[in-house]
């Protein structure tokens, strides 16, 4: 980088790392539930238009054939949505342990959505901040 824009960056403050966390784990969520709903749709469009060669239709000699090539789609779809939901879970996962790791330095007032969205008794960053709080004073 030229030296001149070197002087203009400002440090970046770790609650706006958390802040970033937050929306990406919000963000990646969002993003499960459209994946999810798109494939519900598509699905539903196969099973039907099966139902419907199956049940609609008299029989004819590639009847079999045509319910066989129909349900090909279908298992291509679900492969691609198990490894996009995956890979959409890895994410959401990695995002939450950051910010779960970030919480455990924050003040005793402060929330801990992070530790608390694990149905946890207790805040665990609480407990860490006390025994911080413990060292410092002695």
């Amino acid at each position: 980088m030229p030296e001149s824009c070197e002087k203009h960056l400002l440090p970046i403050k770790k609650s706006d790392v958390y802040q970033v966390l937050t929306s990406l784990v919000m963000h990646s969520e969002q993003i499960r539930w459209a994946r999810l709903n798109t494939f519900l749709v598509l699905s539903s469009l196969f099973v039907a238009t099966w139902v419907d060669v199956l049940v609609g239709t008299n029989d004819f000699p590639c009847k079999a054939f045509l319910l066989f090539v129909l349900c090909l789609p279908g298992v291509f779809l679900e492969v691609l949505w198990s490894r996009l939901g995956w890979r959409s879970s890895q994410y959401i996962d990695d995002f939450h342990d950051k910010a779960h790791k970030m919480e455990e330095e924050f003040l005793e007032e402060m929330p801990c959505p992070f530790h608390l969205s694990e149905n946890q008794q207790s805040c665990r960053c609480f407990a860490l901040l006390a025994t911080h709080r413990q060292r410092s004073a002695t």
